[in-house]
């Protein structure tokens, strides 16, 4: 192997040593609900449980259409072991101009402080005050030192 060719091989395991963790949740029908990425060396268990260290970063990725009115957001009450990073952000998935198109709701948090949380986001019409939200996504993270 040559020098380049090694180098190349090098930078790419770099690469994928550094890229985020990614788990799908899916529903109980199998379609995907939501994406979790965090930073390298976070895991993810069967029982919806995120295994972080403090400093990593998380992003959810949840799957809405706030054209029909509802939208995600978080009932998670801002802890000190993990907090959210800015606002939810909601991405469209379909070329501008298409009408009643969905899109993927982002939401950011930090590992700031060792301890366990769970985290609630809720998929709801902010008007309807007194109507439960429709879908609700729930995880736990575990936040170690």
């Amino acid at each position: 192997m040559n020098l380049p060719m090694l180098s190349a091989a090098a930078a790419a395991l770099v690469l994928a040593a550094c890229a985020p963790v990614r788990h799908t949740v899916a529903a109980a029908d199998g379609s995907p609900v939501a994406v979790i990425e965090a930073s390298h060396g976070s895991t993810f268990d069967a029982e919806g449980t995120t295994h972080l260290t403090v400093g990593d970063r998380l992003t959810v990725r949840i799957e809405g259409n706030p054209t029909t009115g509802y939208v995600w957001a978080d009932d998670y009450p801002g802890t000190n072991i993990l907090r959210q990073t800015g606002v939810a952000a909601y991405q469209a998935s379909t070329a501008p101009g298409i009408v009643g198109a969905g899109g993927v709701y982002l939401f950011s948090f930090k590992a700031v402080a060792p301890g366990t949380v769970p985290v609630k986001l809720i998929y709801y019409r902010p008007w309807e005050r007194n109507t439960p939200p429709v879908n609700t996504f729930t995880f736990t993270a575990v936040v170690a030192p």
